[in-house]
C-alpha cells in the first residue's frame, strides 16, 4: 500500500472516530435530564463543585468521558501551550479550551496514561487505571460522586 494510501485511510479512521464521538454527545446533551441521569456512571467535581469529568454509558455499549471547558490565566496558558494548539483547541483562540470527549474502553490497557482535569480555577489527573477501576461494579443511574482531591 503506498504511504498516500496509508495517510488517506488514517485520516478518514480519525474523521470517522470524531464524528462517533461527536454524534455520542449529541445524542446524550439532546436526552431528556431523567434519561442523562439514568445513564451516568461517576461525576468528579472540584471542591467548588464545578464539573472535572462526567462519565456516562452511551449506546453500544460504550463508556465516554466528558472533559468540560475550562479557562486558564493567562500566565499559566503561556507557560504551558503554544500558539497552534491554542488556535486549534480553544473557542477564542486563546484562553478558553474547548471541551473533550474520550472513549474510556479505548484506554483500557494503556497503563500510565493520565488524564487531565480542569476547571477554572483547579488542576489535577487521574490515572486511566485509577478511573476504570473507579468505575469497577458502578451501574448506569447509580453515579460514583467523587471531590477533588479526596
Amino acid at each position: 500500500m503506498s504511504q498516500r494510501k496509508e495517510h488517506d485511510d488514517l485520516a478518514a479512521l480519525i474523521r470517522e472516530h470524531q464524528l462517533r464521538t461527536e454524534l455520542l454527545v449529541a445524542t446524550y446533551a439532546a436526552s431528556s435530564r431523567r434519561d442523562r441521569r439514568a445513564s451516568l456512571l461517576a461525576e468528579y467535581r472540584c471542591r467548588r463543585r464545578c464539573e472535572l469529568l462526567v462519565v456516562w454509558q452511551a449506546p453500544g455499549p460504550v463508556r465516554l468521558a466528558l472533559l468540560p471547558g475550562y479557562k486558564l490565566s493567562a500566565e499559566r496558558n503561556e507557560a504551558e501551550s503554544v500558539p497552534s494548539a491554542r488556535a486549534r483547541r480553544t473557542s477564542d483562540g486563546d484562553r478558553h479550551w474547548n471541551r473533550r470527549v474520550l472513549i474510556l474502553d479505548e484506554l483500557d490497557g494503556c497503563q500510565g496514561v493520565a488524564i487531565d482535569l480542569n476547571c477554572d480555577h483547579y488542576r489535577t489527573h487521574i490515572s486511566v487505571d485509577s478511573l476504570l477501576s473507579d468505575l469497577q461494579g458502578v451501574r448506569p443511574g447509580k453515579p460514583l460522586q467523587r471531590v477533588m482531591p479526596g
